[in-house]
């Protein structure tokens, strides 16, 4: 039995092993690096299940779209081909606006509710109308753009034009 005041007489330890001894002496890097890749596994693991939930419900939206769009196509290719052109036009230019009116929105959001909750709402409206305004002159100008592109008969850019700006 040991006091307080004897020494510890353990037993001497073994000497260190080879493992050990590569481990103590050899290059850091890949020591760190053979140390460090069941945790970085584990992390990588845990925040992919994380980000796939996320994504998931994410990615729904965007695969209903399709899917609408894949179902409408089918509705419209009775039609005829010049109907058909012209919804396949419509699809892809709304797919690339939306993101667009999104990424505006989000900004408007925070500045009206910022706005309207410090009570200053005639800022608010103000930052609404603008907003909205500016969303619509640039998809519009992006639909009369691309559907210009498109459009080789003076007949069609005529209409086009008429239906813009003088709605019937």
């Amino acid at each position: 039995m040991t006091t307080a005041h004897e020494p510890n007489t353990a037993p001497p330890l073994p000497p260190p092993g080879e493992r050990v001894q590569r481990i103590v002496h050899g290059p850091i890097v890949p020591m760190l690096a053979r140390l460090a890749a069941p945790n970085v596994a584990v992390v990588f693991a845990q925040t992919a299940v994380t980000v796939a939930k996320v994504g998931a419900v994410a990615c729904s939206l965007y695969l209903l779209t399709i899917a609408t769009v894949l179902i409408v196509t089918r509705l419209v290719a009775a039609q005829g081909p010049a109907a058909l052109a012209g919804f396949g036009l419509g699809s892809r230019l709304e797919l690339m606006v939306v993101p667009i009116a999104f990424g505006v929105g989000g900004a408007m959001t925070a500045a009206v509710g910022l706005n309207f909750g410090a009570m200053r709402h005639a800022r608010a409206r103000r930052i609404a109308w603008t907003g909205g305004s500016f969303v619509g002159a640039v998809t519009g100008l992006a639909g009369i753009v691309v559907a210009g592109l498109f459009s080789f008969g003076a007949v069609i850019g005529a209409s086009l034009f008429s239906r813009v700006w003088r709605p019937s």
